[in-house]
């Protein structure tokens, strides 16, 4: 079995709105794993609003656990919580993918690779910036999409599966975190893509 998790850990002064976190922040979380692993069959989620933020409305820390068809299990954690004196912006984000011949961390600056059979490991060195950098790679898929005539892999009926994935999070979280399966909230959404 497979285990992948995502982090982040940071500190923003919306929250301005009922729904928060998973929805402002998981977005982009779930379309990466989306565009990695296709869509989970299965949400359960867990979110809190910290009362010592009164200016906060939504949740500020959420755990959406994902469950694949293919035994792979995904956990995305977001606390914006955190109210030291530590900087822990975007910036911060972690991801681990985690099987059973190795792991591959990551922040946004460096990771590595690490393999049992055979034994060894490998630095990765990322050029740029996560923040705000991501977002004009993003935006330049989609022009190169558009100059090449095909369908950009950031396209709006591919990232409905990324929505699908906040709704039934939220859905799992109105249930005392039941887990929902996608297939519940697709219909909101017609075809999955």
């Amino acid at each position: 079995m497979s285990t992948l998790l995502v982090v982040s850990r940071s500190h923003y002064s919306g929250g301005r709105t009922p729904r928060w976190i998973i929805c402002d922040m998981g977005v982009h979380h779930f379309a990466l794993l989306q565009d990695w692993f296709g869509l989970p069959e299965a949400v359960s989620a867990s979110a809190a609003h910290d009362a010592s933020q009164p200016d906060l409305v939504g949740e500020n820390v959420g755990v959406v656990c994902l469950q694949y068809a293919n035994g792979l299990r995904g956990v995305v954690i977001n606390n914006w919580s955190y109210r030291g004196t530590w900087r822990r912006g975007t910036p911060t984000e972690e991801v681990v993918i985690q099987g059973a011949n190795g792991a591959i961390s990551a922040t946004s600056e460096d990771g590595e690779v690490v393999t049992l059979h055979p034994e060894g490991s490998r630095r990765l060195a990322f050029s740029g910036h996560w923040f705000p950098d991501a977002f004009g790679a993003s935006m330049l898929e989609l022009l190169h999409a558009l100059s090449e005539g095909r369908v950009s892999r950031c396209h709006g009926r591919g990232n409905l599966g990324a929505i699908a994935v906040i709704e039934a999070a939220y859905r799992s979280i109105a249930e005392r975190g039941r887990s929902v399966a996608l297939r519940e909230v697709s219909e909101m959404f017609g075809a999955l893509g």
